[in-house]
């Protein structure tokens, strides 16, 4: 993986350089600094350095399962995981609806509960979900639930 660090153009420079440095393998605390430098070669006096926690680990699904009701189906799932030693936390979770498509979600919450309202009864709806991580890493789909309200 490289970090990558970019000079932007000003008025009076005549050419951008980019630079990059290779960071360690794996999730976890990183150490990443940039220098600059202008057109004509002269470097900033100071260095900028920062600690990073880099985290590609999906997290792991969660389990779903719901309740359909009178024009409604409430679902919940378990809490997802997010393994790893650098794991940041689960951020939200995505609920989809079959016939909403898989690319859209029908709703991002925080929690690990969602009702869905002013649903035609005696139809089937179909419905998944995925955690994303404060890495913004989402996890496989959780398995599928199919229910018809009233």
């Amino acid at each position: 993986m490289l970090a990558t660090i970019n000079a932007w153009r000003s008025r009076n420079a005549s050419a951008v350089t980019y630079a990059g440095w290779p960071i360690a393998a794996g999730d976890g605390a990183k150490q990443v600094w940039a220098l600059f430098t202008d057109c004509n070669g002269n470097a900033s006096p100071t260095v900028i350095s920062d600690t990073i926690v880099l985290d590609q680990t999906r997290p792991l699904a969660p389990t779903l399962s719901g309740d359909p009701k009178n024009s409604k189906i409430d679902l919940d799932w378990t809490a997802a995981v997010d393994p790893g030693a650098s794991a940041s936390g689960i951020a939200t979770y995505r609920v989809y609806r079959s016939d909403k498509g898989g690319a859209t979600p029908l709703a991002v919450v925080t929690g690990t509960d969602y009702s869905d309202n002013g649903l035609t009864g005696g139809q089937a709806y179909t419905y998944w979900v995925t955690a994303v991580d404060n890495a913004g890493s989402e996890s496989p789909e959780s398995n599928h639930f199919t229910g018809t309200p009233s």
